[in-house]
């Protein structure tokens, strides 16, 4: 076995220096050189096919948006790839294959796996599901909103849309409402295996409908309307009842500086009388 394996990297050596795809990077004859590979492909590959054909788009675009990533981690279950290498794969691990026809090259390490059409026996192709998937982290990259996302799975154009990082995770986990996060966190092995387990046993992922918005009653433009208030019926006479009003409290206050002058001047005698005896009790001692 070892000697197999030497003489396939000698191959795939010639056909990279000749500029060729190397022919051992095929996931059949990996699998012919690692038993536990060959082991959980055969074991994998039946049931990822009838997982594939089951997975529906719907109607709604976060529906859509689920069976595209269903889609590629299903692609790589099939190729035998473990679930903590899904993990950790970033968008620049993937690629098609330009020599193949409908394939693509994922890269492990110093390692890479081809998986081609006819892997999936033809019920799949393996670069469109890719470009999908690219396609949406993109998106999420470029402009991390529901909107945007939602606009590109409804099929409008997307200005200035290039290639994701080649950094960026290839898989990152979603909300309620399928936002990805803002930070670069990966969806976890434990996540994909749960995700890989629901789907191979029958069920696809779906989200629950979010509750309808309320209409508004707000004009097109936006501008809020106001509540419509009863005017109300002005007295013609009170001006007239102010005025008297204004007079009879300043006819009542004509007497308030008199009773202010005789208190200043009660207190003034008080004063007097209490210095008058205070001379009294100091002269007496």
């Amino acid at each position: 076995m070892a000697t197999q394996r030497r003489r396939v990297s000698v191959i795939n050596q010639v056909h990279r220096q000749r500029g060729f795809s190397p022919p051992g990077n095929a996931v059949r004859v990996r699998e012919l050189l690692d038993r536990r590979r060959r082991g959980r492909r055969e074991r994998a590959v039946p049931r990822v096919i009838a997982a594939l054909n089951r997975l529906e788009d719907g109607d709604r675009w976060e529906t859509q948006l689920l069976a595209r990533r269903d889609r590629m981690l299903l692609l790589l279950v099939a190729a035998g790839t473990r679930h903590v290498q899904v993990e950790a794969m970033k968008c620049g691990d993937l690629s098609a294959a330009d020599t193949r026809g409908d394939s693509i090259i994922v890269r492990d390490g110093a390692d890479e796996i081809e998986i081609t059409c006819e892997l999936l026996q033809g019920s799949t192709s393996p670069r469109r599901v890719l470009e999908d998937w690219i396609a949406v982290r993109a998106i999420q990259h470029a402009v991390p909103t529901t909107r945007a996302t939602q606009a590109l799975l409804e099929g409008a154009a997307i200005r200035g849309l290039g290639e994701p990082p080649a950094g960026l995770p290839l898989f990152t986990p979603l909300d309620r409402w399928c936002a990805p996060p803002l930070d670069d966190d990966t969806l976890s092995a434990s996540a994909v295996g749960a995700i890989v387990t629901r789907l191979l046993a029958g069920e696809q992922t779906r989200t629950a409908p979010l509750p309808a918005r309320v209409a508004s009653s707000a004009p097109e433009n936006g501008a809020p309307v106001p509540e419509k208030l009863a005017v109300p019926t002005l007295d013609p006479d009170a001006f007239t009842r102010g005025v008297a009003a204004r007079r009879r409290a300043l006819d009542s206050l004509d007497t308030v500086t008199e009773a202010l002058d005789s208190v200043e001047d009660r207190a003034d005698a008080l004063l007097e009388n209490l210095m008058r005896i205070l001379d009294e009790a100091t002269s007496q001692r």
